[in-house]
């Protein structure tokens, strides 16, 4: 709350003013004020003893205080015990209804500690210094001017709401029946404290014309008639509030006409001109005459223009005396904005990563909840209700932010084995910031269709193959996937997030709304997750709204336009970025920093420097992972000529260039990876590979590696090798069957013997070089290579290395040639490759000479094939 300002000097209370239609009254003689703080025995407030006037009070004496003086000078007291529900004040201008509702507070503070009575002091505009000066005193709950279509009126509905609602859970849990029972029982039950909250409202015509929907509040608290929340209120008219002014059993009437007097007293009653003059009228009491006691005083002789008014020096005295009052609406959320705060320290198997209390658990804001008083974290539950989120806003409202902070939150508190980002940033490049993350996939801008299409295929196939992968392993839910994250499920991560950030583009590519959609109908059961924003909840499919169990909504074009509320959603700030709604609450998302980095933005709607903040965030993450750093999602160049790899070595193949420019290399020495199997469709780029391997063959030392080569489409893959490197060239079936069975008897000799002691042989690794497999297997005796596939368990110890490019699914068809290789060989999958499951294996080749090599051991690789033109070809 805002410092009392420097206090004016006291205004004189106004002339009396005549009116035509008022009581007849006598002339007042000149009068001194009545203090009202030595009235109840408080004394001067800065020499008054707060242990002697806060002591506890007995029943008699508690929520009783002196307001005036009858005309016999003896005290006239409001006792609240028996006030009933509300207590109305009633007069015409300038007859002292603000001043004596002052003194009801001022009094009841004087008398009673913040641990008794608290006071929720409203008006349509607080513009003196008597109720500023109420702001900094333990006992105010709150202290605000409420407007038309006022965020913090509606916030103070739901609180007063909430607050009733609490009092009469502790009532029944307590099994009492009334505030005046409660307040007897808690200190021997141990229960909640309970003060009493008056609600002080100014000109409460004033306030319901601004705001017609309080009064539904107020018709609550008229009827809770045993909790302790007491109205007082002040009005000119019992005509403004005729259903109220009828309800309000204790009325205290000042100067006013003729006809309210009989109204609100049963009949005229002679009062002097001067203010503070009136009648209180309790139940079933004969109304007794009074002169108001007086607060805005002056505290001892003024010296100059300046000096402080008595209530200033009691604010003062009593400030952090009392029991803080409990606070009934919070400063809204995000002001100022928070950031990330979680407890982050590096690990080394976690790296700069807090682990979750929850799995997929995250808090990437604060909800405001006022009808419990509190804020509370805004958490997204991905692992349950928010598996699929949406997020939207007009433009400008902080839906990237929102993104932002989601995404890293989740990399703040997962590893990137964990958890694992595709994200189409369609909403001018908001998301460019997070490319560098270790969980980062992709991050691709609209106009690369390519990529678009790869960053949703690998997902729509890793759905597929997780299919079948549940199956396999007995996987009965995503939950049981998740709790088996540790065994050897050939997983890259476990939970993957797609994000579009701004959905209508994604109809700049036909079908891809479609693709999306199944994902977020299926994936959640196989732990992929959809997040998107859009501008307007129009803009998404009513398929993909009902899928989105998460929703963030943040400030709209046209709040009626609300999918979680219209009235709460035109409450929403339009001039603060990530202010919204979530679950019926207000809320505000974090901006995507660390906390501590806070501190200089209070100020600001957004930081300006935010998006370098969040990159230091991002490059820290990064830096501190010490595991493995899973690929990103890249492409291969588009054209690789073969003077661009380094040269051959003996057993060192090079093949063609990885996406990060690095050469791909077959090593043959090894006892996994002795044999090449290459798999593709129709002009797919097989040939063009086994070019490159007989390039890297002519590279041993002449009669240190020969080769024998079958070329039935006759692609002159001899003219690639030299005499010293060839054992034959066999373009036909007879041919390839007679050199086969020369080759099969050759290597034979080199077996162990029968014992199974391994011979000494001297000559050249014998290197089986078959192009378009597929169709030589067809050939009778081919099938199995004349006996080669005996020999095939003995390669290491007999020198062979065997090359087979194929367009089948060998699987498939059982052919024992391929699936033998399959356990020794690298893999080389080219475009349209058949039989093979992608899931794990990456991004699919789209182009002829794109490729993923499989390894058995180690990491798999998008390449692109360097090119060889046929030899023919000039």
């Amino acid at each position: 709350m805002p410092p009392p300002p420097p206090a004016p000097r006291p205004v004189a209370p106004p002339a009396p003013n005549a009116e035509a239609t008022q009581v007849l009254r006598t002339q007042a003689k000149p009068e001194e004020p009545i203090n009202l703080f030595d009235l109840v025995g408080f004394g001067d407030p800065a020499q008054a003893k707060l242990d002697q006037a806060w002591q506890p009070r007995g029943s008699e004496e508690r929520y009783r205080i002196a307001i005036g003086v009858d005309d016999h000078g003896r005290p006239v007291h409001l006792d609240f015990k028996e006030t009933g529900s509300a207590v109305g004040i009633f007069g015409s201008a300038g007859s002292g209804k603000s001043e004596l509702l002052r003194t009801i507070l001022y009094g009841m503070a004087a008398t009673h500690s913040s641990a008794a009575v608290n006071f929720a002091c409203i008006s349509r505009e607080h513009d003196d210094q008597v109720w500023r000066s109420l702001y900094p005193i333990p006992h105010t709950a709150l202290a605000e001017p409420m407007r038309s279509n006022d965020l913090t009126g509606r916030r103070f509905d739901e609180a007063l709401t909430g607050l009733l609602a609490w009092q009469v859970e502790q009532f029944n849990r307590w099994e009492v029946k009334n505030f005046a029972d409660y307040q007897r029982l808690q200190p021997e039950a141990d229960a909640e404290p309970m003060p009493m909250l008056l609600v002080a409202i100014d000109d409460l015509p004033g306030v319901l014309r601004d705001r017609p929907g309080f009064a539904a509040a107020i018709e609550q608290l008229i009827r809770h008639r045993h909790s302790g929340i007491k109205l007082v209120y002040t009005a000119t008219a019992t005509e403004q509030l005729p259903e109220l002014a009828g309800a309000t059993a204790t009325r205290i009437v000042l100067r006013t006409s003729e006809a309210d007097a009989v109204k609100l007293i049963g009949r005229a009653r002679e009062l002097p001109d001067s203010p503070g003059h009136g009648h209180l009228a309790r139940p079933h009491q004969e109304p007794l005459r009074f002169r108001a006691a007086y607060t805005d005083l002056p505290h001892g002789t003024p010296q100059s223009d300046y000096f402080q008014t008595i209530p200033q020096i009691f604010a003062e005295r009593i400030r952090g005396q009392g029991p803080p009052a409990r606070q009934l609406i919070l400063p809204p959320p995000g002001e100022p904005p928070a950031g990330i705060d979680l407890p982050l320290k590096v690990t080394e198997d976690r790296g700069f990563n807090a682990k979750p209390e929850t799995s997929l658990s995250v808090p990437v804001g604060v909800l405001d909840n006022p009808f419990h008083h509190r804020h509370e974290p805004l958490l997204l539950d991905f692992a349950g209700s928010d598996g699929n989120l949406a997020i939207v806003g007009r433009p400008r409202s902080g839906k990237s932010t929102a993104v932002r902070t989601t995404l890293l939150t989740l990399a703040l508190t997962h590893t990137p084995a964990e958890v694992r980002f595709r994200c189409l940033d369609f909403g001018g490049g908001g998301l460019a910031a997070l490319r560098d993350l270790p969980h980062t996939r992709v991050v691709t801008a609209s106009h690369d269709s390519d990529f678009v299409a790869l960053a949703v295929e690998e997902l729509e196939t890793l759905l597929a193959e997780r299919e079948k992968s549940f199956a396999q392993h007995g996987i009965d839910s995503v939950d049981e996937f998740r709790r088996r994250r540790e065994e050897p499920l050939d997983e890259v991560a476990t939970d993957h997030f797609l994000v579009v950030d701004g959905w209508p583009e994604v109809h700049q590519h036909p079908g891809l709304a479609d693709r999306v959609l199944r994902l977020a109908r299926r994936g959640l059961s196989y732990a992929i997750h959809v997040v998107v924003t859009a501008n307007r909840w129009d803009d998404l499919p009513r398929e993909l709204r009902d899928l989105a169990g998460g929703r963030i909504e943040l400030r709209l074009a046209d709040p009626r336009d609300s999918l979680i509320s219209p009235e709460h959603a035109d409450s929403v700030l339009p001039d603060k970025p990530g202010s919204g709604l979530h679950n019926g609450l207000r809320c505000a998302i974090n901006v995507p920093v660390l906390g501590d980095e806070l501190p200089a933005y209070a100020d600001e709607p957004l930081p300006e420097d935010l998006d370098a903040k969040t990159r230091e965030l991002v490059q820290h993450i990064s830096k501190s992972w010490p595991g493995d750093r899973p690929a990103q999602l890249r492409r291969p160049p588009e054209f690789v000529g073969y003077d661009e790899l380094p040269e051959a070595e003996p057993d060192a193949i090079p093949i063609g260039i990885d996406g990060h420019g690095n050469p791909v290399i077959l090593t043959l020495n090894g006892d996994r990876h002795r044999h090449v199997l290459i798999a593709g469709g129709r002009e797919s780029g097989k040939s063009t590979v086994i070019r490159n391997v007989l390039r890297g063959i002519a590279a041993y030392p002449a009669k240190e590696a020969m080769a024998l080569v079958v070329d039935y489409r006759r692609e002159h893959h001899h003219a690639l090798l030299p005499d010293s490197h060839t054992l034959s060239y066999a373009r036909a079936a007879s041919q390839a069957r007679s050199d086969l069975k020369d080759f099969t008897a050759a290597l034979r000799k080199r077996l162990p013997d029968a014992d199974g002691n391994t011979k000494s042989w001297v000559g050249p690794k014998a290197f089986l070089v078959v192009d378009d497999f597929d169709l030589v297997r067809h050939e009778e005796g081919l099938n199995m290579l004349c006996g080669l596939d005996e020999l095939l368990p003995h390669a290491e110890q007999i020198g062979l290395h065997v090359v087979l490019a194929y367009n089948a699914d060998f699987e498939r068809d059982r052919n024992q040639i391929a699936s033998r290789l399959g356990h020794d060989a690298y893999r080389l999958i080219l475009k349209d490759a058949p039989g093979v499951t992608w899931g794990s294996l990456g991004e699919r080749p789209r182009d002829a000479g794109e490729a993923r090599l499989d390894r058995r051991i180690g990491a798999d690789t998008s390449l692109r094939v360097a090119w060889i033109p046929h030899p023919l070809e000039t």
